[in-house]
């Protein structure tokens, strides 16, 4: 999606899905189709190779990234969405060891909130103000993990200042006008198969507390939170 003033949103039945095929270790080959299409057509026992029988091959990926907008250069922005089914404690901590290295400016150690100790996630994973209030602070990271949030969330009316404060009564000041033009955001869904990603999931409660983690995971099942 692209934030600029004079963008068009389109429906999400139409909106573009890009498949980025990696089998075959020589060449990447790129398909597109719509959401329409894909989620029609996803249900738990889909493939990633039944995604890609849906698709058109492509070149590849759109440059429209190096468009100017006003004569100023895009933004651009990946979000990387770690929701259920295909976040993993390997992405998160690549996200945060990417947020030391490229945003130096901010010591993560004091900033991460409880929130985000207690789940060890980076910075801003859980989105709102916060994932904002990074992503403007952070000028030169290009990769954002986040949990579960909408383009909406990411664009607030344009030419306002927003204070706000979080879980942890940190005040955050956030220019919202910053990340509502001429910014590019990428939104990059990793594939799970979802039976595979219960029986992983099972596993996990395993191996991290044997018998009385299954129990709580029937639990949460016998009581449809699951």
């Amino acid at each position: 999606t692209t934030a600029s003033s004079s963008h068009q949103v389109i429906s999400s039945e139409t909106l573009p899905i890009y498949l980025i095929d990696t089998s075959n270790i020589n060449h990447t080959n790129v398909a597109v189709s719509t959401w329409g299409e894909i989620s029609t057509n996803w249900n738990r026992t889909t493939q990633y190779s039944n995604l890609l029988s849906l698709a058109t091959a492509v070149p590849s990926l759109p440059n429209q990234y190096n468009s100017d907008i006003n004569n100023e250069k895009r933004r651009q922005i990946i979000l990387i969405h770690c929701g259920p089914k295909v976040g993993s404690t390997t992405l998160r901590e690549a996200c945060a060891k990417n947020l030391q290295r490229t945003c130096p400016q901010i010591d993560f150690k004091t900033y991460l909130n409880g929130r985000e100790r207690r789940a060890r996630t980076p910075a801003g994973y859980f989105g709102g103000d916060r994932l904002v209030s990074l992503m403007n602070e952070c000028v030169d990271t290009h990769y954002f993990c986040t949990k579960e949030i909408t383009v909406m969330d990411l664009l607030p009316s344009a030419n306002t200042t927003t204070t706000t404060t979080s879980e942890e009564s940190d005040t955050v000041t956030i220019t919202a006008a910053e990340l509502s033009q001429n910014v590019e955001y990428i939104h990059l869904f990793p594939f799970r198969n979802y039976n595979d990603w219960v029986k992983s999931a099972i596993k996990q409660q395993h191996d991290r507390a044997g018998e009385k983690g299954c129990l709580a995971a029937k639990k949460l099942w016998d009581g449809g939170k699951c």
